[in-house]
């Protein structure tokens, strides 16, 4: 199958599903020949790598590590606190 560029793939979630290769398969795989492509025999030219990317990185930084949370012991207000907290945060 062949999509001019840019197309987007999408797959249904029976995709991801494992297929699992039998005995017999694995076997007459080994026999067969193993065909190496390069970027040269499929065409692509300059679609691949730093010039087919189409993005630049402009900055690359490490992510804040995260603050120990809060614990609370449900002692019949968990609810409320929950919502307190959510409010505080202005989620609510």
């Amino acid at each position: 199958m062949t999509a001019p560029l840019p197309a987007l793939v999408t797959v249904t979630a029976g995709v991801v599903e494992p297929r699992y290769a039998s005995f017999k398969g694995i076997m007459a795989a080994k026999s067969k020949p193993l065909e190496i492509l390069s970027v040269a025999d499929l065409s692509l030219g300059d679609q691949t790598g730093p010039l087919g990317a189409r993005q630049e990185i402009i900055d690359v930084e490490i992510a804040e590590s995260r603050a120990a949370g809060e614990k609370y012991v449900d002692e019949g207000d968990g609810a409320e606190r929950i919502v307190g907290f959510l409010e505080s945060i202005k989620v609510l």
